[in-house]
């Protein structure tokens, strides 16, 4: 079995210097603009902001309530809304519609696609061809990401790339096994 620790898969880290807040969650004033422009109220744009910057980090949406309370904080204070109480930024986790327009909305502005169906065969496809030449689960999910980035798809959650990898990599075993079985006498090679 494959572990999240050892591949690409991006995710938030529990502790974060003020370096890398300032650098990877200050929100720009362009972003500021698009959360006004999107979210009605104080805390729709404070949830709009977190959730632009972090899928800017990551390649994929988690809930608010994942995000660590550093993060969450300098996001926040960044657009002076440090007044809003965490738990009234957690009920967009909840309210599917609203979440579901800040998510497309958000999609939009970073351009990157839903993962999908279409995103699902792109993964199935990627994992299949990455374990003619890799062997280690972790390197077949870490073509998979790469090239999920570069196509600019949303990542889907790290299950979802373990379970492509998995049948892809035992299909690559079993083709190069087969490959090196010598045809039986008097049968044509396949």
């Amino acid at each position: 079995m494959s572990s999240l620790h050892e591949t690409a898969y991006p995710r938030l880290k529990a502790a974060v210097s003020d370096q890398e807040l300032a650098e990877i969650y200050t929100p720009t004033v362009k972003e500021r603009s698009f959360a006004r422009q999107h979210g009605r109220t104080p805390a729709a744009r404070g949830a709009l902001l977190i959730l632009l910057k972090t899928v800017q980090r990551l390649g994929y949406f988690v809930s608010l309530k994942a995000v660590p309370k550093s993060i969450t904080s300098h996001i926040l204070a960044c657009d002076d809304l440090s007044h809003l109480a965490l738990s009234r930024l957690r009920e967009y986790d909840r309210s599917g519609g609203v979440r579901q327009r800040m998510l497309d909305a958000i999609r939009q502005q970073v351009g990157i696609k839903a993962f999908t169906v279409e995103g699902k065969a792109v993964v199935r496809d990627l994992a299949r061809e990455a374990a003619t030449t890799k062997q280690d689960l972790a390197d077949i999910i870490n073509v998979v990401i790469e090239e999920l980035v570069r196509q600019r798809f949303e990542l889907p959650g790290f299950s979802t790339l373990e379970r492509s990898a998995r049948p892809a990599r035992s299909h690559g075993n079993t083709s190069y096994c087969l490959a090196l079985i010598p045809p039986r006498p008097g049968r044509r090679a396949g």
